[in-house]
């Protein structure tokens, strides 16, 4: 039963990997790369909708195109300190913001936030 199950999430994650390549036409392995090709694709999503339905991109009264919109990301480097002071400068309210977390909460989890907000080149 097992190797039943295996065989089929195999079938599953090629198929899977085959319509990816298909949709894209390369593979791509660096996460930067995945987060740009994603980045690329909603950020010209709408001008790509435009000119498939022969929509002009530009204003009638504007008589240069728009400048063409910059898709790429560009990661800084977020050290733990300055996850640390951003969390200690946290008025010490227990009421949440807008995203329903309390700064008391925030400050009690701050090592564990610290770890996934962090990012080294």
């Amino acid at each position: 039963m097992a190797s039943k199950n295996n065989e089929r999430n195999a079938k599953s994650n090629t198929t899977t990997n085959e319509n990816y390549k298909k949709v894209i036409n390369k593979t791509i392995q660096n996460l930067t790369d995945v987060a740009n090709f994603f980045n690329n694709f909603f950020a010209t999503v709408a001008d790509r909708t435009l000119q498939a339905s022969n929509i002009s991109l530009n204003h009638p009264q504007q008589d240069k195109p728009l400048p063409k919109a910059n898709s790429e990301f560009r990661f800084q480097t977020v050290i733990h300190a300055d996850i640390n002071n951003a969390i200690n400068s946290l008025r010490p309210k227990t009421f949440s913001g807008i995203d329903e977390i309390s700064a008391k909460l925030t400050k009690i989890c701050k090592e564990e936030i610290m770890i996934l907000l962090t990012h080294y080149k």
